[in-house]
C-alpha cells in the first residue's frame, strides 16, 4: 500500500460562551476537529514512513494561530490540532 498524500480538513464550528456549552457539544467539537484529525495523522505514518515519502496537508483556520471571544472550544481544538502537527518531524 503507497499513500502519498493526506488531507486532513475536518471541521465542526461552535459558537457560545465556554461556561454555555454543554458537555456532548463539547465532546462533539473534540471527537470531529481534534480527536479524530490526529487518528487520521497517525494511522498514515507508518506507511509514509515505511515508504520514505508522504505529505500530510492540514487544512487550518486563522483560528489557529489567534483566538476571539465566543469561539473558546473551536480555538481549542485548532490550537491542538495545529500544535500536534508541529511536533510531528518534516523529514
Amino acid at each position: 500500500m503507497y499513500v502519498d498524500v493526506l488531507v486532513n480538513n475536518a471541521g465542526y464550528y461552535l459558537f457560545g460562551a465556554a461556561e454555555e456549552l454543554s458537555d456532548p457539544d463539547v465532546d462533539k467539537i473534540l471527537a470531529t476537529d481534534l480527536t479524530v484529525s490526529i487518528q487520521m495523522i497517525r494511522s498514515i505514518l507508518t506507511f509514509m514512513r515505511k515508504q520514505e515519502h508522504g505529505q500530510i496537508i492540514l487544512i487550518s483556520f486563522y483560528g489557529a494561530q489567534v483566538a476571539y471571544a465566543g469561539n473558546s472550544m473551536y480555538h481549542a481544538v485548532k490550537f491542538g490540532i495545529e500544535g500536534f502537527c508541529e511536533s510531528l518531524p518534516s523529514n
